[in-house]
């Protein structure tokens, strides 16, 4: 994961809500939390924190139903 997309939290968001919004899997916030280990382990987010998103680089999808990101292939 080389690549980074910026996202600034909403009043709610978790480690685990973001894991499941951009990978479809709650368990994978460790690449969240090594990506951003300037931010403090906390239960929830501070609404407005910004947030770097490791982008995987197996994105070969074309489910139309995903981010954007998730189905841009070189």
């Amino acid at each position: 994961m080389n690549e980074y997309i910026l996202y600034i939290t909403k009043k709610g968001d978790r480690w685990d809500t973001l894991a499941y919004m951009f990978y479809n899997n709650c368990f994978m916030q460790k690449p969240l939390i090594n990506a951003n280990k300037y931010i403090q382990l906390t239960p929830v987010f501070n609404e407005g924190t910004e947030i770097l998103i490791p982008v995987p680089e197996n994105t070969d999808t074309k489910d139309e139903n995903l981010p954007i990101w998730k189905t841009y292939v070189d």
